[in-house]
């Protein structure tokens, strides 16, 4: 008897968590009929106590402990109650559970679309683009405005010279560059990083560096003082037109077919729905740079801003080498051969190599050595 209330003593511990990012215990069908049988044996053995003690103290002479027999069947009945209770709560469970696996299959399948329509879009610029410049071009925009949840014009605004390395607690070493003109007027950085599968970021990135030519900075008049002193800016103003027209002249989707559709910004908002997706939805406005504040010209030429740092967490999870565990709210890495921390756990490990200067001829003296070294070494390795 012990026992039996030591087990259901736990069961009840169990279903009092409440914890939505906990993972449902799983129960079976059978338990919630064995529950069932054992509180109707528990009910009829407590009825049947009861009554025949009430018989044998009115209508009989045989006396027995009339208190000591009701209170065991009070005893009975009361363990009957709590495995109805228990039965009650396996429903409760099964249910909660079934609704848990709906709801990881429909994340699945959300996860899964997101994959066809990166992949989609990309295979539209693959196919239909003429030149190999221009569907390098079209590709890596819409990468780096995917991976950094950013608009157009953060990427085209980096300033070539600001590339360099920096370490990353999940990935080794990523790629970090900064933005000093943008629409929030707050500065902000792209970065760069290896990915597991087809959309590997430093892929796209290799490509654009060998296909394409530094542009020459417009001169804003209206801008602060550091965009005046950038030299060099990553893409040509007017590339944003014919991205959009790209994509809604061979439109993968309908979507892209509508006048004031989202083009240009469709990156941003795939991102937004992934982080969404995943419960990182505070991430957002730190990745994207989102803010309605807008400091004053004097304020942007006075005063110092900092820009909000992205947590190391976030590049794990978009990279797909890791998971997000939502119970203990840490990254769990997962079986691949390719992540990249293995080999670069260390910067100093690139010093000394000219590699880069070879592949990126148009960029060497702009672009941080090291950092073309490091591209250039990763792509062989990868292939």
């Amino acid at each position: 008897m012990k026992k039996i209330w030591h087990w259901l003593l736990e069961k009840a511990k169990k279903d009092m968590r409440t914890d939505p990012f906990a993972t449902p215990s799983r129960r079976t069908k059978l338990s919630y009929y064995f529950d069932n049988l054992v509180s109707m044996v528990f009910y009829i053995m407590g009825i049947y106590l009861m009554l025949m003690d009430l018989y044998q103290e009115l209508f009989t002479a045989n006396h027995t402990d009339f208190l000591g027999t009701a209170l065991m069947a009070l005893v009975l009945l009361l363990g009957g109650l709590l495995f109805r209770w228990s039965a009650y709560a396996d429903l409760k469970a099964i249910n909660r559970y079934q609704h848990y696996l709906k709801q990881q299959s429909i994340e699945q399948q959300q996860e899964l679309r997101r994959e066809k329509i990166t992949e989609k879009i990309l295979n539209s610029f693959e196919y239909t683009s003429r030149f190999t410049k221009t569907k390098t071009l079209y590709q890596f925009l819409f990468l780096a405005t995917f991976i950094n949840c950013g608009r157009f014009s953060d990427i085209k605004n980096v300033d070539p010279k600001s590339f360099k390395l920096v370490q990353n607690k999940y990935l080794g070493v990523i790629i970090q560059c900064l933005v000093t003109e943008t629409k929030t007027s707050v500065s902000r950085h792209i970065y760069f990083f290896s990915a597991r599968g087809r959309i590997d970021p430093l892929v796209y990135l290799d490509e654009f560096l060998r296909n394409s030519e530094p542009v020459l900075k417009r001169v804003n008049r209206t801008g602060n003082s550091s965009s005046n002193k950038q030299e060099y800016q990553l893409l040509k103003d007017n590339l944003v037109r014919s991205y959009n027209k790209a994509l809604k002249k061979n439109a993968p989707y309908s979507i892209f077919a509508i006048k004031n559709g989202p083009k240009s910004h469709i990156g941003r908002h795939l991102m937004t729905s992934f982080l969404s997706m995943k419960g990182l939805t505070e991430l957002t406005n730190v990745v994207g740079n989102w803010s309605d504040k807008r400091a004053s010209a004097v304020a942007r030429t006075t005063y110092t801003h900092q820009i909000t740092a992205i947590p190391d967490h976030y590049f794990a999870l978009v990279s797909r080498y890791y998971a997000y565990d939502p119970i203990s709210k840490e990254m769990i890495a997962l079986k691949d051969e390719t992540n990249p921390i293995e080999e670069w756990q260390h910067i100093e490990q690139l010093k000394g190599s000219a590699e880069g200067s070879i592949r990126y001829p148009a960029w060497n003296g702009i672009i941080s050595q090291e950092v073309l070294d490091y591209l250039s070494s990763y792509i062989n390795r990868r292939i």
